[in-house]
């Protein structure tokens, strides 16, 4: 098992660029989408952009490979002019989420609210909700250990001043730092030379978004795609949900591909239908055991092929086409397969050995 070469992004390829350019076409107020390398820095962004929207989107570049940097090293930000007026901010990483609103006029001081995991749109709403509340409840607020306990939120800290923060109650020194780089004038770190500085185990960034006076922009790394990310850069057209929705879409489109090329190029895989209920569960007790990225293994395990079993025309005749698109299991809206051991998107002439009528 797992004798292929592990799968990736041959950039060179025209369906990744294809794929960026329909995200932008068929998203009405996106200024530009890209997909990112963050380990060599090589890139792809959507051919319809204008040059000051390209421009726009290679700040955005930039600053992506500051907060989803791999390795420890100190890559600043050096262009900061754009994140002077951010008004929401959204990390998620793979165990809580960070959500935060300037209040006022001015990008200081914000509202900062670390909680469990939970979905950007709701974040956000809950942190404006909060922020609303600011400056005759803050104070009582963040002190109140009843509410900070209530609704996965974990702490509040109210930043002020040109980058310094003063901490109400249990807010990471580094997600202050972070945040401040987000909100204030001081110089974004990556996520990964916080670590190192402050010896701290951070959670991988799956997934961000800021909102500024002019536009709004939000990140994502694919699952089984730890060294890339998507970017889709926004004006005020478009909520927070509605990105969320047009970026995993463009995501899906290119884990999509990426599977297509692996299947077309040959996996070590046997594409036998599971005979009975014991082998099934078999081969999806070995799905769980697989590392979360590991996209080959998903692939040769779950007995993946790029075609269907059988040939069209034997279903009308008594017999029963292997794909996809008859699996319990497929989403048809959104061309994926619901089996929680098998998270990925797929064609409807796809086919693996879990099929199930």
């Amino acid at each position: 098992m797992n004798s292929s070469a592990k799968p990736t992004i041959d950039m060179t390829k025209p369906h990744y660029q294809r794929i960026l350019d329909a995200a932008q076409s068929q998203s009405p107020g996106l200024l530009g989408s890209a997909l990112l390398n963050i380990d060599s820095g090589d890139h792809l962004h959507s051919t319809a952009s204008s040059t000051a929207s390209s421009e726009e989107l290679s700040h955005w570049i930039d600053v992506a490979k500051a907060l989803f940097a791999n390795q420890c090293e100190p890559f600043l930000v050096t262009d900061f002019s754009s994140l002077k007026n951010t008004k929401q901010a959204y990390l998620e990483f793979d165990d809580q989420s960070l959500a935060c609103v300037a209040i006022g006029q001015s990008p200081s001081p914000s509202l900062v609210i670390l909680r469990d995991k939970a979905p950007l749109g709701m974040e956000l709403s809950r942190a404006k909700e909060l922020s609303d509340q600011h400056p005759q409840r803050f104070d009582a607020l963040a002190k109140n250990p009843h509410y900070l306990d209530r609704d996965g939120v974990h702490s509040i800290s109210d930043l002020t001043g040109s980058g310094s923060a003063e901490q109400l109650c249990r807010v990471p020194y580094a997600a202050q730092e972070l945040i401040s780089g987000l909100f204030g004038e001081a110089a974004l770190p990556s996520l990964a030379t916080l670590q190192m500085r402050h010896k701290l185990h951070l959670d991988r960034l799956l997934n961000a978004y800021i909102d500024n006076d002019r536009i709004k922009v939000i990140f994502q790394r694919p699952r089984y795609l730890a060294d890339h990310i998507i970017i889709l850069v926004s004006n005020d057209h478009n909520s927070p949900a509605e990105l969320a929705v047009n970026v995993r879409k463009c995501a899906d489109n290119v884990l999509r591909q990426l599977i297509d090329d692996t299947l077309e190029q040959g996996i070590n895989t046997d594409v036998s239908l599971a005979e009975d209920d014991q082998t099934w569960q078999s081969i999806v007790q070995e799905l769980r055991e697989l590392d979360r990225d590991d996209l080959l293994g998903v692939l040769e395990v779950g007995g993946f092929a790029n075609h269907s079993l059988g040939d069209e025309g034997e279903m009308e005749a008594g017999a029963v086409v292997l794909r996809c698109a008859e699996c319990i299991y497929y989403y048809p809206n959104r061309k994926w397969c619901d089996l929680p051991e098998l998270p990925v998107p797929v064609e409807p002439h796809w086919y693996c050995k879990l099929w199930k009528l």
